[in-house]
């Protein structure tokens, strides 16, 4: 336990690092509101449906049983649902679909993130080159504008 907390405080500048530019790439959606984009309603229309099938015992399906005014729409045929059972099973188990897509937009903020550091890192060996190119990857129109 005193290794890691010692690993812990070598690397703070580090950790600092990250958390503030994901919370910085973050800021956006600290608002009342959701962003809205030219697809957006669709998607989270997709969440929401996920989450309602879930709700009725319907897992791993195809088709969004409340889209199209309650005759469904096969979605899934199209776009793949596996990430979205994240933000569903956070609505099935309370929150509102704002909150839980933030939620998710904050941990595949998160993962963009840390996922950029590690390739970085492997290739250079250079923590501070990984952390600069995460962060300008971060901000980059690629995961912004999306």
């Amino acid at each position: 336990m005193h290794h890691y907390l010692a690993q812990c405080k070598k690397y703070r500048f580090e950790f600092l690092y990250a958390f503030l530019t994901v919370l910085l790439s973050f800021s956006p959606y600290i608002r009342e509101d959701l962003i809205t984009g030219s697809d957006s309603s669709f998607h989270l229309a997709r969440i929401e449906t996920l989450a309602q099938n879930l709700s009725y015992g319907l897992f791993s399906n195809k088709i969004h049983v409340d889209l199209c005014y309650g005759y469904g729409y096969g979605v899934g045929f199209f776009y793949p649902d596996l990430f979205l059972y994240i933000p569903a099973l956070l609505m099935c188990i309370g929150f509102s679909l704002e909150v839980s897509f933030k939620l998710f937009a904050g941990l595949l903020l998160s993962g963009i993130f840390l996922s950029m550091f590690y390739c970085v890192y492997r290739l250079t060996k250079d923590r501070y080159a990984a952390l600069s190119s995460s962060a300008v990857f971060l901000f980059s129109c690629q995961v912004m504008g999306s």
